[in-house]
């Protein structure tokens, strides 16, 4: 058999081939995931749990065991809203500020790198194949298997 031939193979190859991308130009000491957190926040403006949960559509207790990291290492600033001790806002420190700077340009020079190699015709198509696969993800495949 060649697992060239089977689409979840080319997947799985396809996201370790990005995986070791982000390596290679962040570092191994923060994730993508990560990154995407830092460009989100604000050190002057707080941001809500629930809309970080949003924007990156990943569940809540992964969020929080990231977050848990990404205060431990004084990246971000968790606070409880003062009317609605629910409510988790969060900020960037000012060391935060300082390393999200230092990845922006590693990213900016990844995404002209990655503009470079996909024309803007197989960009499309590559976002239309992940919102599809996003919305599989969210249906379940046992009846078939």
């Amino acid at each position: 058999m060649n697992l060239n031939n089977l689409t979840c193979f080319n997947f799985y190859s396809g996201w370790r081939a990005v995986n070791t991308i982000y390596k290679n130009v962040l570092g191994s000491g923060i994730s993508p995931q990560q990154v995407y957190v830092l460009e989100l926040l604000d050190h002057n403006k707080p941001l809500l749990f629930s809309t970080i949960q949003e924007q990156l559509g990943i569940d809540q207790s992964a969020l929080s065991n990231m977050l848990k990291r990404m205060e431990k290492s004084n990246l971000i600033i968790k606070n409880k809203d003062l009317t609605d001790k629910r409510v988790i806002l969060l900020k960037l420190t000012q060391q935060g500020y300082s390393f999200r700077e230092q990845l922006r340009a590693k990213y900016d020079a990844l995404n002209k790198a990655l503009d470079i190699q996909i024309n803007g015709d197989e960009l499309n198509h590559l976002k239309n194949i992940v919102k599809n696969m996003h919305h599989q993800g969210n249906m379940t495949f046992t009846q078939d298997l």
